[in-house]
């Protein structure tokens, strides 16, 4: 065959192909748009019945910034058989028994009994399902049933419950499973048709379904699990309330993990009450952690100097009230104080007077303009404010015993982002738990100028001496081969109850900080209270792993 010859016969065969085509879509076009409302018609006089099918879309996963898996949905099917609508031929079973893994036999065994349907009660995995589905529809088998389940699965249980949220029964109940429902939902598909008297089911039209949307947040899954279990510990050991941990990277004010306890197991059932998560829900005074955050205020406004001393006798007059220090080795006066002494010490006279140099007006912008009294906008329902009386009636006092911590409850997550702002070079970054949903990453709230660098360096340089030095309330929490960072705080609770609120707050590394540390203990009641005995635990276990995590290098020599 010549060169003219092949060209003239690839000629034909591209126009047969062609027209073939042109043909299918010629007549697909006269059915459904020509001759629609004739053959809708003709459906009808054929005794053949409209129907709408629903598909039910798969709920997003959420996972934490590495991937790890915190929250996924399993699909599996209740499978039945209706013996009076399926075909009672050997080989439809023997494709079923293959396509479901349930034996031939025991397909056949209800049906031998006189048995007119039955129900298996263990499900079918997806790929059971789908096998099962594709032999239904070959054999046009109307009488196999697939009823679909969905159960979600949480790998890291009660470890993260208070974060990720729990679904139930369909529902979402709390966590990032309610604040995010609607992405993760998706939307369910609609598929309109007629099911013939063989079963098939013949689409007219189509709505796809919009499957669920995976949410990635910026927990880390290993600090997300060793967070916990050490609040979980220290919450048992000293017989407390609750407990939480929060971990937050200062430069982008990501989560890294938000631990508390109690907690509880997304598995098993439980009552309104058990999902209350310390760390957003809760508002608490910070205590004598906050006095790094007035020291840093004080050297900002110039009332302070980087040589300036206090003399603590123990007890500060304010009007007709006094201050007092707490009662550390049962020695309240700390004598003169340099900044670095009154921070490793926790010197309360020391902060009210610096309080009182800046004055209440400026305290309370101090106050404002952390943000410490708003609700975290992090995505978690229940998430609550903090509470501040601005009409007291005794506004110096109230000055410097906010110097201190006292006067204003604050929520834990915003507290830690304000120290954030001493690791960030002065600047606070604004809280961020959820990291993308779907193909959209959230977008990053710009950070604020709170202290200038000068200031928020000077002070976490001084804090490094509440762990380091062999006077500080923090001594407890080295870990050898690094220098780190921190300041106690033991804040009384007034009102019903009483006890006290064991804090403490660290920086990992002291320079430069990979990551800002807050735990707080709610009302431990075995005998111990101060925030380096009770809260002090707790840093000291996630630091480590915040180190062997991210492989942070030694900062000096180890000890030996």
């Amino acid at each position: 065959m010549d060169r003219k010859q092949e060209v003239v016969r690839s000629n034909w065969v591209v126009t047969a192909m062609m027209a073939l085509f042109f043909g299918a879509v010629a007549s697909q076009a006269n059915v459904q748009i020509f001759r629609r409302q004739a053959v809708l018609e003709e459906f009808k006089e054929a005794n053949v019945s409209s129907m709408t099918r629903v598909d039910k879309p798969v709920r997003g996963s959420v996972l934490d910034s590495q991937g790890a898996l915190l929250a996924q949905s399993t699909e599996s099917y209740v499978f039945g058989l209706d013996y009076r609508r399926v075909p009672q031929s050997p080989a439809f079973f023997l494709a079923l028994a293959e396509a479901s893994g349930i034996s031939e036999a025991e397909l056949k065994q209800p049906s031998l009994e006189g048995k007119k349907s039955r129900t298996w009660s263990e499900p079918l995995g997806r790929a059971a399902g789908e096998a099962v589905r594709a032999v239904r529809k070959s054999w046009r088998a109307d009488g196999v049933s697939l009823d679909r389940l969905e159960s979600r699965r949480y790998p890291l249980g009660a470890d993260a419950s208070g974060v990720v949220g729990v679904l139930r029964n369909g529902v979402a109940l709390n966590g990032i499973e309610r604040g995010l429902d609607t992405g993760l939902t998706g939307a369910p598909g609609h598929r309109t048709g007629f099911v013939d008297r063989t079963g098939l089911f013949v689409r007219t039209s189509e709505d796809p379904v919009r499957q669920g949307e995976t949410v990635r947040l910026t927990l880390n899954a290993t600090l997300q699990q060793v967070a916990s279990q050490a609040v979980r510990e220290a919450v048992t050991k000293n017989k407390a309330k609750a407990g939480c941990a929060i971990v937050l990277d200062p430069r982008s004010g990501d989560v890294l993990a938000l631990a508390n306890w109690p907690s509880f197991d997304p598995d098993r059932p439980w009552k309104p009450g058990d999902d209350f998560n310390m760390a957003v829900m809760g508002a608490y005074e910070p205590g004598s952690t906050f006095k790094a955050l007035t020291l840093a205020k004080a050297l900002d406004e110039g009332v302070v100097t980087p040589g300036s001393t206090v003399v603590c006798n123990g007890v500060l007059k304010v009007g007709k009230r006094e201050v007092k220090c707490a009662a550390h080795g049962g020695n309240r006066a700390h004598g003169v104080c340099d900044n670095e002494r009154a921070i490793a010490k926790s010197c309360n006279v020391a902060a009210a007077s610096w309080a009182l140099r800046i004055g209440h007006e400026k305290m309370v912008g101090l106050i404002e303009a952390s943000r410490i009294l708003e609700r975290p906008r992090v995505g978690l329902p229940g998430a609550r404010g903090g509470v501040f009386n601005r009409k007291d009636g005794a506004p110096a006092l109230q000055t410097a015993n906010l110097g201190f911590g006292q006067a204003l409850n604050v929520t834990p997550l915003q507290l830690a982002a304000a120290f954030g702002a001493l690791a960030n070079h002065g600047t606070m970054m604004p809280p961020r738990l959820i990291d993308r949903v779907g193909r959209s990453e959230l977008p990053r709230e710009e950070g604020e100028a709170l202290f200038s660098p000068e200031s928020a360096d000077t002070v976490l340089r001084l804090m490094e001496s509440v762990i380091e030095s062999d006077s500080g309330t923090g001594k407890s929490s080295r870990i050898p081969g690094y220098r780190l960072a921190g300041k106690t705080g033991t804040a009384q609770k007034l009102g019903s109850g009483g006890g006290y609120v064991s804090n403490f707050v660290g920086f990992v590394p002291a320079r430069e900080p990979r990551a800002v540390i807050l735990v707080m203990i709610d009302s431990p009641s075995a005998g111990a209270y101060y925030g380096g005995t009770v809260a002090g635990p707790v840093f000291t276990e996630i630091a480590r792993s915040l180190i062997r995590t991210y492989s942070i290098p030694p900062t000096r020599p180890a000890e030996r």
